[in-house]
């Protein structure tokens, strides 16, 4: 059997899957943003509504709270 030298892979282009990560949760972002739109609220109350449910979400997965963790950070409530 004759060995052959494999060619090395191209290197990995992380801007462009950054890229493509980032542009996948903006368009789910404005996926969300359309569906309270059509059930009623104005673009800036369904913006409001998605940066209170995303600091809801965030204040329930910090165990313990981010606040106890960095207390120089200040107190995190939700709003």
């Amino acid at each position: 059997m004759i060995q052959t030298a494999k060619t090395p892979e191209a290197p990995i282009d992380v801007q462009d899957r950054m890229d493509a990560f980032f542009g996948v949760v903006d368009m789910c972002r404005e996926i969300a943003l359309s569906a309270m739109i059509s059930q009623g609220m104005s673009r800036e109350q369904a913006q409001a509504e998605w940066r209170r449910l995303r600091h809801e979400a965030f204040l329930k997965r910090e165990r313990p709270p981010f606040s106890r963790r960095f207390p120089k950070a200040g107190l995190w409530t939700s709003r």
